[in-house]
């Protein structure tokens, strides 16, 4: 029996893996650089508010970051595969 996401890719056709795939990685480097961007903002802050703001904003991204890389390596994607 399979399960919801094979039939699901299953379904899908060689170009939209492929475009699936792009978006994919796409979001997980615009996660890696506001990641990067926010840890750069919370050391020059100084006001208590701001502070609490950038903590927040990287939990957030944190997580989001972290089930990105799990779906990028459940695909076994890399930079090169996708745009080939």
């Amino acid at each position: 029996m399979q399960s919801l996401k094979q039939r699901r890719q299953s379904k899908l056709t060689a170009q939209e893996k492929q475009q699936e795939h792009q978006r994919l990685l796409g979001e997980y480097y615009d996660t890696l650089i506001q990641l990067r961007q926010v840890r750069a903002a919370f050391q020059q802050v100084t006001d208590p508010d701001l502070i609490n703001a950038c903590v927040y904003e990287m939990n957030a991204l944190q997580r989001r970051y972290s089930y990105l890389l799990q779906r990028v390596k459940e695909e076994r994607l890399t930079a090169m595969r996708v745009l080939k």
